[in-house]
């Protein structure tokens, strides 16, 4: 087989209304810029007409530059990846303000090579300006513009949906403008599906499930099947209990593939608004999720589990039944939840513990040992 070749792919064209160079960045979202040439940036003037190299900007990582006109970013002033970039051709650097004489020293090294733009979070604005450079690309629901607020990615007139000849959807159901829904959907009867989502290939979407405005349903993910629930009969048979509820999702909610989220036995299971779920995730049936939380891959969420708002779920987390997860609070890979953890608590292990007792408790077992 041939290999790949980058050069081989022509670029999509640009949109003369999108920002992509530099200076044009820069004065978009108001960032303070240093390096080459930026002092001769003239006001009203293109930056073609000041930068040698008007490329489009090209998101990269730093290890991955070959070329000039590429946009990336830089973490920490003391990174091992600030000594990659000096050696690379002339380019963007999103990165972090400057604190010290040491940052001092890293700055002054960076912008004789690159174009450096400063932003309180390096890699928040990286991806805020390459979503704003490559809409079509759909890398994010949003772009996050200075004081403006959250901005729906696809502006404009509202556009019909575009759904694949080859996806089922009953006539009951509601895809509200510019949904995509792509090939082999099924859509059950009473879905709604909110503005600006994205449906992706073989996902099934159950009868009554209600989903929010501009939110990504990975490929082959499954939302309001029968929850998981039976009850054992005197003989000992196992009668399946009925689940007549739906599931309600918020806005901006992004699902990954592969990842099941079942209906409630009665009312809702719940997803809030602006929260992450990975691939592979199962979450049952009457479990709630808050607000902008994250659940990594291959994690599981017992019944009527609750996460609150901003908590974070690790990758190959699971809990059982009705366990709660404050708020900021933050499960370690792997860890099995056995009972509820507090707000802003860090736990890991199995069963699940605060870390700071894990930690204490390795440090006694330690000395112990050394005691013997």
């Amino acid at each position: 087989m041939k290999d790949l070749n980058p050069e081989d792919f022509v670029a999509p064209p640009r949109d003369p209304d999108v920002p992509f160079t530099a200076r044009e960045l820069a004065l978009e979202f108001k960032l303070e810029a240093t390096g080459p040439n930026v002092d001769e940036w003239p006001e009203g003037k293109s930056a073609e007409d000041v930068l040698p190299n008007p490329e489009i900007l090209r998101p990269e990582r730093p290890q991955d530059i070959q070329a000039e006109g590429s946009l990336t970013w830089l973490k920490a002033w003391d990174s091992p990846l600030l000594d990659i970039l000096v050696d690379k051709p002339t380019g963007t650097v999103v990165a972090p303000k400057v604190i010290d004489a040491s940052d001092t020293e890293a700055l002054d090294r960076l912008r004789q090579q690159h174009v450096v733009l400063i932003a309180t979070n390096p890699r928040l604005m990286f991806a805020s300006l390459v979503d704003h450079c490559f809409p079509h690309l759909q890398l994010s629901t949003y772009v996050l513009l200075p004081d403006r607020g959250n901005e729906p990615k696809i502006p404009g007139l509202p556009r019909a949906p575009r759904i694949d000849a080859s996806a089922r959807i009953d006539p009951t159901a509601i895809v509200a403008e510019g949904v995509e829904v792509c090939s082999n959907v099924y859509i059950g009867p009473n879905a709604h599906i909110g503005r600006n989502s994205w449906i992706q290939p073989n996902a099934v979407i159950h009868e009554g499930t209600i989903i929010g405005h501009r939110c990504i349903v990975g490929s082959n993910t499954v939302i309001g099947g029968r929850g998981f629930g039976f009850v054992r009969a005197p003989g000992g048979e196992l009668v399946h209990m009925p689940h007549v509820g739906a599931v309600l999702i918020g806005n901006d909610v992004e699902i990954g593939s592969n990842t099941s989220i079942d209906r409630a036995v009665m009312e809702y299971t719940r997803i809030g608004d602006g929260s992450k779920i990975d691939n592979l995730c199962h979450i049952a049936h009457g479990a709630r999720i808050g607000r902008h939380c994250v659940i990594v891959a291959c994690a599981e969420l017992g019944a009527g589990v609750v996460v609150e708002d901003h908590a974070w779920v690790g990758p190959n987390a699971c809990s059982l039944e009705n366990v709660r997860i404050g708020v900021r609070a933050t499960v370690g890979a792997g860890s099995v939840v056995t009972r509820s953890v507090g707000d802003e608590e860090t736990v890991a292990g199995s069963p699940a513990e605060r870390t700071d007792i894990l930690r204490l408790r390795r440090a006694v077992v330690k000395k112990l040992i050394e005691e013997l």
